[in-house]
């Protein structure tokens, strides 16, 4: 052998080296990847979350009860139901009926009640009340989501 192949020898195995520390650093970082992907698995939120499926009805534009006074209220009221798409396709189906429904409790109403310390928490109830006398499944809670009056 002479000196020349000696050389290349050497050179053969530096790059083999190489090659080995290269390989193993790859190994780490898709070792590193796989642990990211496990730390974000474990970042996921809380699965012990309650809260259901919620349907938004179009905006109500209704005047108030008293008629003396000649009020006005826009109101956003969105619903909470737990039973999946069963209780969405009942509501869906039963629209016209759960709006006139809250048409029939709101106008009722005073400016003056709901804008009093329990107003809106009234309405709320009473709201969930005749909602459920025409619901199958009935609905968890209702939330006033705007409401302006004038």
């Amino acid at each position: 052998m002479g000196a020349k192949e000696g050389k290349e020898g050497k050179e053969g195995a530096k790059e083999g080296k190489e090659g080995a520390k290269e390989g193993k650093e790859g190994k780490e970082g898709k070792e590193g990847a796989k642990e990211g992907k496990e730390g974000a698995a474990d970042a996921t939120p809380d699965s012990n979350i309650t809260f259901g499926a919620t349907f938004v009805f179009p905006p109500f534009h209704l005047n108030l009860g008293n008629p003396l006074d000649n009020r006005y209220i826009r109101l956003e009221i969105a619903v909470e139901y737990k039973n999946g798409p069963e209780q969405l396709k009942e509501i869906e189906a039963r629209k016209p009926q759960l709006r006139d429904a809250i048409l029939s409790v709101v106008s009722r109403k005073s400016r003056e009640f709901l804008l009093g310390p329990d107003g809106k928490d009234q309405l709320r109830l009473e709201i969930l009340n005749k909602i459920n006398q025409y619901m199958d499944r009935k609905v968890e809670s209702v939330y006033i989501t705007d409401m302006i009056i004038e």
